[in-house]
C-alpha cells in the first residue's frame, strides 16, 4: 500500500470484506473474485465466493482505483474456499476446499457478473 507524507495510509482503492480472505482472482480487467470465510457454521462467519468491481483511477496507472462491495455472492456452507483458478475462457472458476473442488460456471450481462451453482465440493448458493 503506497503511503502519503505523514505516513497515513491511502485507503481508497482498499475494501475490507465480512469474511478472511484466503484467494481471489481476475475474471477481467473490471470484475474479480474474493473468495474466503469462517469455516463451520458455528464461527458465525459466512464461506462465499462474491464478485466485485475494480475501477482503476487513470487506465493502466498503478496509483489505485476503486473497489466494490460485492456485487454477488455464491454461499458455499460448511465448506471454506481456499483456492481459485479461473478457466481460460472466463466461463467457469474452479474452488478449492480443503479436500475437494467446485466449479462455478461465470455469466457476463453487460455492466454485471453472475455465478451460478456449483458441481463437485462445496455448497450451492
Amino acid at each position: 500500500m503506497s503511503r502519503r507524507s505523514g505516513g497515513a495510509a491511502q485507503q481508497h482503492h482498499a475494501r475490507k470484506f465480512a469474511f478472511p480472505i484466503y484467494a481471489s482472482v481476475f475474471y477481467d480487467s473490471q470484475y474479480f473474485l474474493v473468495a474466503g470465510g469462517g469455516g463451520k457454521k458455528s464461527s458465525g462467519i459466512r464461506n462465499l465466493v462474491t464478485v466485485s468491481s475494480f475501477v482503476a483511477d487513470d487506465y493502466g496507472s498503478s496509483r489505485g482505483g476503486v473497489v466494490s462491495e460485492a456485487i454477488t455472492a455464491v454461499a458455499t456452507d460448511d465448506d471454506c474456499p481456499q483456492r481459485l483458478a479461473m478457466h481460460p475462457d472466463g466461463g467457469f472458476v474452479v474452488c478449492v476446499f480443503g479436500g475437494s473442488i467446485g466449479v462455478f460456471g461465470m455469466e457476463r450481462n453487460l455492466n454485471s457478473m453472475m455465478m451460478m451453482g456449483t458441481s463437485g465440493g462445496g455448497g450451492g448458493g
